[in-house]
């Protein structure tokens, strides 16, 4: 998730589409899941790991973020070694004084945690956002694996090798950077959907998140909390929008510190399926144009957070680059 560029998941640090177009599935087998202890909060997800040692850990989950990031609070408590960083490129986004350590072993059924942690002495986005649990864990870890998320139930799976998608859902391919033999270079999923008319390019990015003012939530008076799922687009396209579409609603300044608008798109299509409205937040050009897209497969112009996929059971395939959507 991109809040302002670049943003700290993202430094830690999709080739061709696995399939040309979305794809309805008429039947197939229903394997079982293993699910993790999760947290869903406006859309967004955290998931409850423990230790080896027996010691739990909070991790705010982006599929759009970098590696893991652990507050100095956390790294203590499970008794994790903090060291200088030594990686030159966690040193000059994170400065001399930039801190690392080997991430804990994890208990089953998660995946290991990606190395190294990078230890902060706050997790939040923004530094006038809200505290995000012990940390946060990114794409290296959702990467080489088969993951489900059931908004309407809440749950977040690990799927087994042989999962395949269910009667009824609708595939998608997914694009990943990769290198000249094929090898993916990032784990970042670039998906296509269609809006106005128009094929577009975005991140799927179910970390990409905002922090409302009290204004700005009263005025999309959902109830959700102001800490929530959002989704994302360059600042050009969002002026295309509004200047198309004057009966698009606005919200100004709707971002606490960043002042950023967001815009409500009536219609979104993806894989065939409209998850409509979705409201999307204002982010600069270059935020995609110059950073994100240097690490995906093609340029994306935003990112598709949780407030898109809300209404649905959504799949992300990564050993096939393939997405599942299905309605519940």
């Amino acid at each position: 998730m991109i809040v302002a560029a670049p943003r700290i998941g993202a430094l830690l640090g999709l080739a061709a589409w696995a399939a040309s177009g979305a794809a309805v599935v008429i039947a197939g087998p229903a394997p079982t899941a293993a699910l993790l202890p999760a947290r869903f909060e406006g859309d967004t997800v955290y998931v409850q790991l423990r230790t080896a040692g027996g010691a739990p850990l909070q991790l705010y989950t982006d599929t759009g973020g970098g590696g893991l990031i652990l507050s100095t609070s956390a790294a203590r408590r499970i008794g994790l070694r903090i060291s200088p960083a030594t990686d030159p490129e966690v040193r000059s986004h994170l400065g001399p004084e930039a801190r690392t350590a080997a991430p804990p072993r994890i208990e089953a059924p998660s995946p290991p945690l990606p190395a190294p942690a990078v230890i902060v002495d706050r997790v939040a986005e923004i530094p006038a956002w809200p505290s995000q649990g012990d940390g946060i864990v990114g794409a290296p870890w959702f990467a080489g694996h088969i993951w489900t998320w059931n908004y309407s139930r809440r749950t977040l799976g690990l799927e087994p090798a042989s999962w395949r998608p269910p009667r009824g859902a609708h595939v998608l391919g997914l694009g990943f950077q990769t290198d000249a033999k094929g090898r993916e270079t990032t784990h970042f999923p670039r998906l296509e959907a269609q809006i106005d008319g128009r094929r577009t390019s975005f991140l799927l990015d179910t970390g990409a998140e905002t922090f409302l003012t009290p204004a700005a939530a009263r005025a999309l008076g959902n109830g959700q909390e102001r800490m929530r799922a959002t989704s994302m687009i360059s600042s050009s396209i969002f002026e295309s929008w509004r200047a198309a579409h004057p009966d698009w609603p606005v919200i100004r300044a709707a971002q606490v510190a960043t002042g950023a608008d967001m815009i409500r798109v009536a219609h979104v299509l993806i894989a065939g399926i409209d998850v409509g409205p979705v409201w999307f937040t204002r982010r600069p050009d270059a935020a995609y144009a110059r950073f994100m897209s240097s690490m995906t497969d093609q340029p994306v112009v935003g990112s598709l957070g949780g407030n898109a996929f809300r209404s649905l059971v959504l799949t992300v395939d990564y050993p096939n680059r393939r997405v599942s959507l299905l309605s519940p």
